[in-house]
């Protein structure tokens, strides 16, 4: 797994997309109260923010986002993010999740065609987090994990306990 970013570093780029926001008018504030706000929600994957506002979602790597608002002109809101190929939700799956923040280790016997026990590692806003379940060919145990439990467990022991291991 990648080394991960520092909560000081995340503070940093929430700082940098709110400056984005601000210079393109679309940051939420007094006088914006629809415009968008900045999370760096624990449970996503780190370095990934959602930008939310009454009239969306956009759900990304951070470094991705700030560039595109620094493309950005005032105005050109659907594009900008359209464009870059955002999604409007969180990764629910591991398939979905950023491969250079994802462990995954089976612990089950069988092949993937039996969705044998998985204990899976992810890299989070929040820092280093688990998650278990059966997981192979017609199963995801993240997506289960993340459907079911949320939050993700913070050791691999409340993971294991909580999937019924």
């Amino acid at each position: 797994m990648k080394t991960l970013k520092t909560a000081a570093e995340i503070v940093e780029i929430v700082n940098q997309i709110e400056a984005e926001l601000d210079r393109l008018g679309w940051l939420a504030d007094a006088e914006q109260p629809c415009g968008f706000d900045v999370n760096a929600v624990s449970d996503l994957p780190n370095g990934w923010f959602s930008l939310t506002s009454d009239s969306g979602n956009v759900v990304g790597e951070s470094s991705e986002i700030l560039e595109a608002l620094k493309e950005a002109e005032s105005g050109e809101l659907g594009s900008c993010f359209a464009t870059a190929g955002f999604s409007d939700k969180r990764p629910d799956n591991s398939r979905d999740w950023p491969e250079d923040l994802i462990e995954v280790l089976q612990i089950g016997e069988g092949t993937i065609n039996d969705n044998p026990m998985h204990l899976i590692m992810v890299g989070t806003n929040g820092g280093v987090k688990f998650a278990a379940g059966y997981h192979g060919v017609s199963q995801c145990a993240l997506e289960d994990w993340l459907s079911w439990f949320r939050p993700l467990a913070d050791s691999q022991t409340e993971a294991l306990t909580t999937a019924g291991r």
